[in-house]
């Protein structure tokens, strides 16, 4: 269950929108210039160590974030619903 809710708010969350729209063109790139592209990749990563934004922001305006840019009212509708039963079937 708790996958499936990760999975319907990630289909659903910004993020995930512009990686669909950035995939047709890294995946062109990635063929053309996969050199380039891992040493862009390599250089991100190595900025992101480097600088560690993680730090500058608190766990709170993190949460805040994520709670703020999906649908709260569908997750928790989607964890409160009941799983579907099929009818009960009596013997003759």
């Amino acid at each position: 269950m708790a996958r499936g809710v990760v999975q319907r708010w990630w289909r659903r969350h910004p993020a995930h929108a512009a990686g669909q729209l950035a995939r047709p063109l890294l995946e062109h790139y990635a063929r053309t210039e996969p050199v380039k592209l891992m040493a862009a990749a390599a250089a991100t990563g190595s900025l992101l160590v480097l600088v560690r934004p993680w730090r500058l922001i608190s766990a709170t305006a993190v949460i805040a974030a994520v709670l703020k840019t999906s649908d709260v009212a569908d997750l928790v509708n989607t964890l409160l619903q009941k799983p579907a039963r099929p009818p009960r079937q009596d013997p003759p």
